[in-house]
């Protein structure tokens, strides 16, 4: 992002068991955090969230911020600031 912030991706996968047996594992999505040095400080999550059940086979995915451009839609299009004060 920029100096004033800071944008995180957790490696590995997070997993859930439960009493009887049945396991959920999960990706977290990308998380940024803005106005690390100046500003009031904000937190958001963005791109997708993933959770597996294999035993049951069900897939989840989750799309935060859906219409964000990548690096090069991102150079052709005006990319909508994300007011750190509301995304939560």
């Amino acid at each position: 992002m920029g100096g004033n912030s800071l944008t995180a991706t957790q490696k590995g996968r997070f997993n859930i068991i439960f009493p009887d047996g049945n396991e959920l594992s999960s990706i977290f999505p990308q998380a940024t955090v803005c106005n690390t040095v100046v500003g009031k400080r904000g937190f958001f999550w963005s791109k997708k969230f993933r959770i597996f059940d294999k035993k049951n086979g069900f897939y989840c995915e989750i799309h935060i911020y859906p219409d964000e451009k990548g690096l090069i839609g991102g150079l052709f299009s005006r990319k909508k600031e994300v007011d750190c004060t509301t995304a939560r």
